[in-house]
């Protein structure tokens, strides 16, 4: 067995862990007092679990991570264009997270936080294989 596809078979066990990993987190982070709540509008220590918004949070990261998989497994040829289609996905949730997680929760600020560190390994991993590809087509005896 060739060591990318040992690779491959490892790949959707690490995202789905990554994946429980950030569901532990966030549920946590669900617990704590929110910041802007508590500061700004001034309302008492005792806030209501955002149980919906880590519902959706959990919903949107399982999709993200599984287009990533799907673009992480695939094989040499069709490679680049998974990437070409789960990172644009990833870019996108990641950034709108980001832009929205002003007033929100520290639950929706570590989801935009996961986001943007998904879309940047996308892109590094894409940037990666592109990299691979080209060497392999100019490495080939060219003399």
């Amino acid at each position: 067995m060739h060591a990318t596809d040992r690779l491959r078979r490892k790949v959707p066990k690490l995202l789905f862990m990554l994946w429980c990993a950030l569901a532990v987190l966030l549920l946590w982070l669900g617990t704590l007092p929110d910041p802007y709540k508590l500061y700004v509008l001034r309302i008492p220590a005792p806030h209501p679990y955002p149980a919906w918004l880590i519902v959706v949070e959990l919903i949107i990261s399982a999709i993200v991570l599984a287009a990533f998989g799907w673009a992480l497994t695939a094989k040499r040829g069709q490679r680049l264009l998974r990437h070409l289609v789960s990172t644009p996905l990833t870019i996108v949730v990641g950034v709108f997270a980001a832009a929205s997680s002003m007033h929100m929760p520290s639950c929706f600020t570590t989801f935009a936080l996961a986001m943007i560190v998904v879309a940047l390994l996308s892109i590094l991993s894409g940037l990666l294989f592109v990299m691979l590809a080209v060497t392999r087509h100019y490495g080939r005896g060219t003399d």
